[in-house]
């Protein structure tokens, strides 16, 4: 499976967890440009700004690159059947990066406490996990 796939399917996930956030439905479909215009104006800025970034200069094509790789998880996971299609995996990249990072911003409450994304991975971790039960089962 080519990685421009897996960079899609992620983007995808993460712009269903955004919405989700952000209104408390998520989006169906694969279509990484309808995902994208379900986000709010302010988060889609700040998205569009962190993609650009990296890459001076592209800011007018953001909507061109978006369209281009919009249909990416569905067409590439079966590209050994088409012929070749023109796409951007560095442009795939930027995007997942800058969703990523959207998504490290994100936090919501349970009950007293407040998490964030990167609070819940590193709470995740099973190596962190694994010390943590060493250092109380040793004491």
């Amino acid at each position: 499976m080519p990685s421009l796939v897996l960079y899609a399917f992620a983007t995808e996930v993460g712009f269903k967890a955004l919405a989700l956030h952000a209104s408390g439905a998520a989006p169906r479909g694969h279509d990484l440009e309808a995902l994208f215009r379900a986000l709010p104006g302010e988060l889609q800025a700040q998205i569009m700004a962190d993609t650009t970034a990296t890459y001076p200069g592209s800011e007018p094509y953001f909507d061109r690159d978006l369209a281009m790789v919009a249909d990416v998880f569905e067409v590439w996971r079966y590209i050994h059947e088409q012929h070749p299609i023109d796409t951007d995996l560095g442009f795939m990249q930027r995007l997942a990066r800058a969703v990523e990072k959207a998504l490290a911003a994100m936090t919501w409450c349970c009950g007293n406490a407040i998490w964030s994304v990167a609070t819940w991975t590193r709470a995740a971790d099973p190596k962190r996990s694994a010390r943590s039960h060493r250092t109380r089962d040793s004491t």
